[in-house]
């Protein structure tokens, strides 16, 4: 009896054993998705996938050769940790492939944070062979080994913000972007961009790349000698939908244009219209010091009433206002990121300089305003876009986002729906160095 017990036990294990394997078999033929290497850690893992995106995108556009690399901890990321952690594996991982890590003309820039429960990796490579500049992400899970390895402290209702390059702007000798705004030229939900400079407003169409196509203007600005520092201002006037733009400019330039008409008006002299502080027919003003970048007190209407606020400088380079409070954010005649908070006090909130552009936003849906900034740099380097979440009362900011274009002059920051999503869009004009060329550049949230 114990014999055949046996016999039967052994049958069965031999059936189990060739039947079991046939089964995974027909499992994995149907899912093509790729297991994980589970004899190496997570840490290792992260690092390959990186290394991988690399070696492919180098591979697809055509640029080979040594690459620097240098690493950001973002959110929930702490850097000394990340960078141990991560910058001498991929190193390791590069060799042998178009890209090797060490002394060489191109640049690789990571980002690392911890957004929802994972890690993401955001890696911009410039340099010779490259068109502006070229993004590649890499993400993982955080586990207990990520965790310990890269100090993750996020929040887990983080989103995460990508900034993609896309299409080119048409640039005439001499005519680069001064400003932009969003208006609406045909009537439908999705508007169009509406680009200053010396040769005068034209309206494009973006389709979803981000192609321009020329669909209004170009409306001439009348002759006037420009002074040494060209600068422009274009924000726009009334009610939504806007179709009609305020246009200032270093030059004393002052009308007002009409996107579907075409007709022209005169604006009020000596005003420059605040890009982020709207009133019901028009957007607030500052008088202009032409020929540099900084605007005085009083706020004014179009109509040149006086709109006291108590507690703002006497002089500042651009000024917005937190939607639904009375907090108002300024940089500074210094260069410097400020608010003006509840109570009239005055808080910095950046140690650090920025440009002379700042743009409200919500990306992410979730109630809290953003601010967008250009990064003040040293001669030689290239403009930065920062991303920041203040304090609702003003107090404090935190950098979400902080990462170099292609290598140029940030000229305008616009946000709005330039297409049919309910996001709004955040579009970036980067000029060239030559001032041959323009690129633009959209920032968007991906929960």
């Amino acid at each position: 009896m114990t014999r055949c017990c046996t016999v039967a036990l052994a049958c069965l294990w031999l059936a189990l054993g060739f039947v079991a394997p046939a089964t995974r078999a027909a499992s994995g033929a149907a899912d093509d998705a790729p297991v994980p290497d589970r004899s190496i850690g997570s840490v290792q893992r992260f690092v390959e996938a990186i290394a991988s995106a690399l070696q492919q995108r180098a591979t697809t556009e055509g640029f080979r050769g040594g690459v620097r690399l240098t690493l950001q901890a973002a959110r929930g990321v702490d850097a000394a940790r990340a960078r141990a952690a991560l910058l001498p594996r991929l190193k390791k991982a590069l060799r042998g492939g178009p890209l090797d890590a060490g002394d060489g003309p191109l640049r690789a820039r990571l980002a690392v944070s911890e957004e929802a429960g994972t890690v993401w990796a955001v890696v911009a490579v410039e340099g010779p062979g490259i068109e502006g500049a070229t993004t590649v992400v890499a993400e993982t899970t955080v586990d207990r080994e990520l965790l310990a390895a890269l100090g993750v402290v996020g929040r887990t209702t983080q989103g995460r913000f990508l900034l993609e390059r896309a299409g080119a702007l048409a640039v005439q000798p001499g005519c680069a972007p001064l400003d932009a705004a969003l208006v609406d030229a045909d009537g439908d939900p999705a508007l169009e961009l509406a680009v200053l400079s010396r040769c005068g407003v034209e309206v494009v169409h973006l389709d979803d790349a981000l192609h321009a196509e020329r669909v209004a203007g170009p409306w001439s600005l009348p002759l006037r000698r420009w002074p040494r520092v060209v600068l422009g201002w274009l924000a726009p006037v009334g009610t939504p939908p806007h179709h009609r733009l305020w246009v200032a400019t270093s030059a004393g330039h002052a009308l007002v244009v009409d996107v579907r008409s075409g007709s022209t008006a005169p604006a009020p002299a000596e005003l420059v219209p605040l890009r982020g502080v709207t009133t019901r027919e028009a957007p607030l003003a500052l008088r202009a010091r032409f020929g540099t970048p900084v605007l005085s007190l009083p706020l004014r209407t179009a109509a040149g009433v006086d709109v006291v606020v108590p507690g703002l400088p006497a002089r500042m380079r651009e000024l917005v206002t937190l939607p639904g409070s009375d907090v108002w954010v300024f940089v500074a005649e210094d260069g410097t990121l400020a608010a003006r908070g509840y109570d009239g006090d005055l808080q910095p909130l950046c140690p650090e300089r920025v440009g002379d552009r700042v743009v409200v936003v919500d990306l992410d849906g979730d109630g809290e305003p953003e601010l967008l900034t250009s990064a003040a740099v040293s001669a030689g380097e290239p403009d930065q876009l920062v991303l920041r979440r203040a304090a609702p009362d003003g107090s404090s900011s935190t950098v979400l986002l902080k990462s170099p274009l292609g290598g140029g002059s940030i000229a305008a920051i616009v946000s709005g729906h330039a297409d049919f999503d309910a996001r709004p869009d955040v579009i970036v004009i980067e000029q060239a160095d030559d001032g041959a060329t323009a690129t633009l550049w959209r920032l968007r949230h991906a929960p």
